[in-house]
């Protein structure tokens, strides 16, 4: 058999596709070569058995396009190891498959249109290449090693179990199907060698008094945002991790220069009360009292009295006025920066955990 090394061809174990009648699966195979678990199904919306999706509840205009490679991995199978004519027929796996029983892993019809029985898979404890039947129990996870799947009409993210974030909806299952395209894999690497955008129409995308509508006819009447979520919403202990708004760049700027320029403004205060204050301060070194009898009270000294009465006034009309000032003008950019005001950093629609 061939090692598959430089331009030779390679032979490996690959589930079958459990197909819809009306689905056409492309592999290498179609054209004479060999199929090395890579696939192309054009087809009717799927999440799973035959029986999801809108495809699988007689829905229109629900075409699907489901490109993967990999199925059934970390250990792809394509026979029962106890019997050379029993193959294995897998539907698309969007998450992972960890069952009692494997559902979508079962024996395709037979001429008869009969057969398609659940069967369950278990490795063996010292070939973890191979499996042995178990009906009982079946620890093991399946998925698709990646996929791009394109769908007319589809939950896409209940069929890839996607978290519903704060700014754009998730709806269920049946609640609001839409178009979608989705991308899974290990990794996922967007390039591009002048630019990527990621926009989102609203309802004036194409510019104002236009309109937009969706795949279904409906029209748009809101602006969705763009939300990144990692870890799918949990932390690295399995704990809901927040979600919040993105900060934009310029009102955070100009809202750090407004509050340098309060800051600002609270040194020139403090410069000016230490002003008076010294003055305030020098007069009382120097003053002095006419002279009394013994044990008299003194006399008041002119020059505190001027000095002191300067003082208060400069306080009152310079300081105590500009301090109110000031913290009116602190109250008015926490509003208008870090509250619902229309200068605030926060992004309206884009978020991140």
């Amino acid at each position: 058999m061939s090692e598959g090394i430089c331009w030779d061809s390679k032979e490996e174990k690959v589930p079958s596709f459990d197909a819809r009648d009306g689905d056409y699966a492309i592999t290498a195979a179609e054209g004479g070569g060999v199929n090395n678990n890579a696939w192309i199904v054009l087809g009717r919306d799927r999440q799973d058995d035959a029986a999801s999706g809108y495809g699988g509840i007689g829905h229109q205009a629900a075409g699907a396009i489901d490109i993967v490679v990999g199925r059934m991995a970390p250990l792809p199978m394509s026979h029962f190891p106890d019997s050379v004519s029993e193959l294995i027929a897998m539907g698309p796996i969007f998450k992972n498959l960890q069952e009692p029983a494997l559902l979508g892993v079962k024996m395709p019809k037979d001429a008869t249109g009969t057969g398609g029985a659940p069967i369950t898979l278990t490795p063996n404890a010292e070939d973890k290449s191979s499996y042995t039947r178990n009906p009982a129990v079946d620890t093991a996870t399946y998925h698709d090693a990646a996929r791009i799947y394109i769908s007319q009409k589809c939950d896409i993210d209940h069929y890839f179990g996607l978290a519903a974030g704060i700014k754009v909806p998730s709806p269920g299952k049946q609640e609001s199907p839409r178009s979608a395209i989705a991308m899974k894999a290990d990794g996922v690497r967007i390039v591009a060698r002048e630019g990527i955008k990621l926009v989102t129409m609203g309802a004036h995308g194409y510019g104002r008094g236009s309109s937009v509508h969706n795949s279904l006819g409906g029209l748009i009447k809101a602006v969705q945002g763009i939300e990144l979520i990692a870890g799918n919403d949990r932390d690295a202990q399995g704990s809901p991790a927040r979600q919040e708004p993105l900060v934009k760049g310029y009102q955070l700027c100009e809202a750090l220069e407004q509050l340098a320029n309060q800051v600002s403004t609270v040194s020139g205060i403090l410069a000016t009360f230490t002003s008076a204050q010294m003055m305030f301060n020098q007069a009382m070194m120097t003053h002095v009292h006419g002279e009394t009898f013994l044990g008299a009270i003194t006399l008041t000294s002119p020059q505190a009295i001027i000095a002191g009465a300067q003082s208060i006034t400069d306080t009152i009309a310079r300081v105590n006025t500009s301090v109110l000032n000031n913290q009116a003008n602190l109250s008015t950019w926490t509003m208008e920066y870090v509250g619902d005001g229309s200068g605030s950093i926060l992004s309206e629609f884009n978020t991140t955990n």
